[in-house]
């Protein structure tokens, strides 16, 4: 998202992530869905026994999402490692997304893995306020307009099953490994 010099000083880090995730729902939700339905027409129900297939299943969706990304997500977003999971960077602002399954106990933010790397990208400072956001180096052609430099901000989008077959998309910033 580009703003005007004005805009840009009036502009705090809440209302940059959502003008950043806005054009990402449709193509979140999409590639999620489509990665779902193929898992369960081809995944053999009878190999595990029931909480494990719902284990593996969300595992599986994760990967096939990142699988099938290019083919229907966002070219504003592309996979950013080779973990064979579905990790995100916005190609303007530098924003970091990941998907997670919800916690199952909780249905919140799922805990942060074991790792120091999985720990800081959960441990967050809190919103930067309106005014103290830095701009990404402007180009050649930016005619003017800022971007905000968000390459520090680590997202988790978790994804949960509806009873009626769909899914349920919420994305959060972590301030705490969980």
């Amino acid at each position: 998202m580009k703003y005007s010099s004005e805009d840009f000083v009036n502009l705090d880090e809440v209302h940059a992530l959502a003008d950043v995730l806005t054009p990402i729902g449709p193509a979140l939700y999409t590639v999620l869905a489509e990665a779902r339905s193929d898992l369960e027409t081809r995944y053999p129900d009878d190999l595990f026994w029931p909480h494990q297939n719902r284990q593996n299943l969300s595992r599986l969706v994760n990967q096939r999402t990142a699988r099938i990304w290019e083919q229907y997500g966002s070219d504003d977003w592309t996979l950013f490692d080779r973990s064979g999971f579905l990790h995100l960077r916005e190609n303007e602002t530098g924003v970091k997304l990941i998907l997670r399954k919800v916690d199952p106990l909780t249905h919140g933010v799922p805990k942060s893995n074991a790792t120091r790397a999985s720990r800081a990208y959960f441990s967050q400072s809190q919103c930067i306020p309106k005014g103290q956001l830095q701009a990404v180096d402007p180009g050649l052609f930016d005619e003017g307009k800022l971007i905000p430099d968000l390459h520090d901000i680590g997202l988790v989008c978790t994804w949960d099953e509806m009873t009626d077959g769909g899914v349920s998309i919420v994305v959060y910033k972590t301030e705490g490994p969980g």
